[in-house]
């Protein structure tokens, strides 16, 4: 098991929903990265499915593009945290998530669009 891949869920509407590192952690630990974020609005059934249409996916991808953490903000962070997971488990960069297929139309589909923002 690897520990640095464990979700974390706040289960309040909206859901709130992390895995692998923060931004306060790998500035703490002078690490680099950048962040890509995209409002949940970018996914058509995030928005059908909550009314008000608000919520956040965060990526935050090493110099290598690896991914080494993402956080959500939005129905349902919770079912959907475990696909930013597995990236993080398996050391995934953008290119090689990006070969992933998702069914359309899935809130799930937010990583594949916010890897373009």
């Amino acid at each position: 098991m690897n520990y640095n891949c464990v979700p974390g869920v706040v289960y309040t509407n909206p859901e709130l929903a992390g895995v692998g590192k923060t931004e306060e952690e790998l500035k703490a630990a002078g690490i680099s990265y950048h962040i890509q974020k995209l409002p949940m609005a970018y996914s058509g059934r995030f928005v059908a499915e909550n009314e008000t249409g608000n919520g956040l996916c965060k990526l935050i991808l090493d110099d290598e593009d690896r991914i080494i953490g993402c956080h959500l903000l939005g129905n349902p962070a919770s079912e959907i945290i475990i696909v930013a997971g597995l990236a993080v488990q398996h050391g995934y960069t953008v290119e090689e998530f990006q070969k992933t297929v998702f069914p359309h139309p899935t809130v799930g589909e937010i990583y594949h669009e916010t890897f373009f923002a």
